[in-house]
């Protein structure tokens, strides 16, 4: 992780005591600073998971007749109009549209590797809707 990636408001962790941080104009720069100079911070990212998911206000949700011989142990996550597929600890951006018979398909939107990290879920989010997730 590098400090360009992060937000006011994004969320990271102390790499040692694992306490949850949500990032400020003052730590903001101080990060900016550690990376000019090459100094190694104290937080790391902090990995997607269900319980993010569900803390943030998605839901869980279920569509009937998907064909997923793509996917194994997928679960879908919705909030506004946006569907997430959260699928070994990574989570994809996804449409779900018609395939050739009766089932719904569905189809990653945008980046093919996913976002691994709260912060990352949370810059698209805003990117995509204009409000924070929190």
């Amino acid at each position: 992780m590098n400090a360009k990636e992060l937000r006011i408001g994004n969320y990271t962790r102390d790499k040692l005591n694992k306490t949850t941080y949500e990032i400020n104009a003052r730590s903001l720069l101080y990060l900016v600073e550690c990376e000019e100079l090459q100094k190694e911070f104290s937080i790391e990212p902090i990995p997607i998971s269900e319980e993010w998911l569900l803390n943030t206000g998605f839901d869980r949700i279920n569509i009937p007749y998907i064909d997923s011989d793509e996917f194994e142990n997928y679960q879908l996550y919705q909030k506004h109009d946006l569907i997430f597929m959260h699928l070994n600890s990574v989570v994809y951006l996804v449409h779900i549209g018609p395939a050739y018979d009766e089932s719904v398909q569905i189809y990653i939107v945008g980046d093919k590797y996913g976002l691994k990290y709260v912060h990352q879920l949370q810059n698209i989010y805003f990117d995509l809707i204009g409000e924070e997730l929190k």
